[in-house]
Order: structure tokens, then sequence, then C-alpha cells
């Protein structure tokens, strides 16, 4: 049950316990990005590639707010603006990958968007923690 509770609960800079907390933090994130989504371009109507756009933000948003409150321990920006700033231009690069993921999956392979945007999805994954584990939420030195 320790090892378990680890996981979960209390502070820690253990990498693979930041990482699994950084996927369940993503995994919730994603819920909000597709939900968003399908609202946005299944019910509405919006064009696929300007539906992620605004789905990420939501997905971003819900991101950030769960890894300053459980992911991460050790905040290497003090300012908490800049701190976001920085948090949501990773998640831009990440979104400029998922545009381009999605529109290759869809224009040039002929998959279907949803899942071109899954794929997308783990592709952005690895990169979203590494960069935000290297310039926000390193250990402190």
């Amino acid at each position: 049950m320790g090892r378990l509770h680890g996981l979960f609960a209390g502070d820690t800079q253990r990498l693979d316990v930041q990482f699994f907390r950084y996927t369940v933090s993503g995994a919730l994130a994603t819920v909000a990005d597709f939900g968003t989504y399908a609202i946005l371009v299944k019910v509405l109507g919006i064009h696929y590639l300007i539906g992620n756009a605004g789905s990420s933000a939501t997905g971003i948003t819900v991101n950030y707010l769960l890894s300053i409150w459980w992911v991460f321990p050790s905040r290497h920006v003090r300012s908490k603006g800049l701190e976001f700033a920085i948090f949501v231009l990773v998640g831009l690069a990440a979104l400029g990958m998922s545009e381009l993921c999605m529109y290759i999956g869809v224009h040039v392979f002929g998959i279907y968007d949803i899942l071109a945007k899954v794929l997308a999805t783990g592709f952005t994954l690895v990169w979203n923690f590494s960069m935000r584990k290297l310039l926000l939420f390193r250990n402190k030195d």
C-alpha cells in the first residue's frame, strides 16, 4: 500500500513517479481536450484544425493546474505569470506538432480525425513532459 500511496499522494522528486502523475494528469487533460474537441467539431461543426487549437487550450489549462498542484513539487521559475507563459509556449509547440500530425493523418493517410488526434496526442506526451520538467519543474540545485 505504501508504494501505491506514494504514486498518488505527497510531494516527490522521483522522476518515475512524476512521469506517472504527469501521464495521469495528461489523461485527465486529454479527456477535457477531446470533450471540447467533440463539442466544437462534431456538435458545432467547426473545422477540425480550428477545433483542435481551441480544445488544446482547455487541455493545456487542465494540465497546468494539475502539474503545479500534484505532479511537480519543485518550481524553477518564481513568477507564476512567466511560469504559465512558458508552460503555454511548450504547449503551443506541441500544438504545432499535433496540427501537423493531424493534417498528415487526415489528408495524406486518409484516417479519421479523432484517430489522428489520438496519434498526435501520443507524439506530444513525451515532448510536453520533457520540456516542462526541464524548463519549469526541475529539482532545486
